[in-house]
C-alpha cells in the first residue's frame, strides 16, 4: 500500500489514508438520495447549453452539450452503472443525465470537497460491479463505502473537506469562491 504520511490538510493537520481505526462504513442511502437519469434517444437531443452526462468515464462524465432542460441540480454526484461503470464525477453544475447513470443527492449539508471525496470513494467500489452484475438502483442504495468518521460514528465531512483543500493542486479541484 503507497505511503500517505506527507499528505497534509490546508488547516496543517496531517491524516493518514491507511488509518482505518478512524474510518467507517457507510451505506449510500444513508448518506444520499439515489435517483435515476431519464431515457432520451440521441435524435431527441439537439445542441444546446446543458451537460449531458452519460455512460462515460471521461470529461466528468459529459458527452454532449443539449437543449433539454436539466432534470438533477448542481451539487451532486453522478455515477453510470451501464458502460464506465463506477466513475463517479462531482457535478458543479445543473445537467441532464441519461438512465445509465444514477445520481447521488446529499441528503444534508455536505461540502464540494467532501462531495470530490467521496466520488473518489465510490469509485473504489467500481470493480465490483460489470455487466453481468448491474449496479443498478437498489443495489447502489445498499452498497457501503468506506469514510473516516466521527468519534460519534458519523461521516467526518470536515476531515474529508480538509484532507481534499490539502491535496496539492486542490485549487484546480474546485471553482474557487470570492
Amino acid at each position: 500500500m503507497p505511503d500517505h504520511e506527507g499528505l497534509t490538510s490546508s488547516v496543517g493537520d496531517r491524516f493518514s489514508l491507511d488509518d482505518f481505526k478512524t474510518w467507517g462504513m457507510f451505506r449510500i442511502e444513508d448518506l444520499f438520495e439515489v435517483r435515476k437519469g431519464k431515457r432520451v434517444t440521441k435524435a431527441n437531443r439537439l445542441p444546446g447549453r446543458t451537460r449531458f452526462i452519460g455512460a462515460s468515464d471521461r470529461r466528468n462524465g459529459i458527452t454532449d452539450f443539449t437543449a433539454l432542460d436539466p432534470i438533477f441540480e448542481a451539487h451532486s454526484i453522478s455515477i453510470p452503472y451501464n458502460g464506465s461503470v463506477g466513475y463517479a464525477f462531482y457535478q458543479d453544475a445543473p445537467y441532464f443525465a441519461s438512465d445509465d447513470v444514477q445520481v447521488l443527492v446529499p441528503r444534508g449539508e455536505i461540502s464540494r470537497w467532501a462531495m470530490l471525496f467521496v466520488a473518489t470513494a465510490v469509485r473504489f467500489e467500481k470493480d465490483r460491479y460489470s455487466y453481468g452484475y448491474k449496479w443498478h438502483l437498489e443495489r447502489m442504495r445498499n452498497t457501503t463505502i468506506r469514510l473516516p468518521s466521527t468519534p460519534a460514528g458519523g461521516p467526518d465531512w470536515q476531515r474529508m473537506e480538509d484532507f481534499m483543500k490539502g491535496l496539492p493542486f486542490a485549487s484546480t479541484l474546485v471553482k474557487v469562491e470570492g
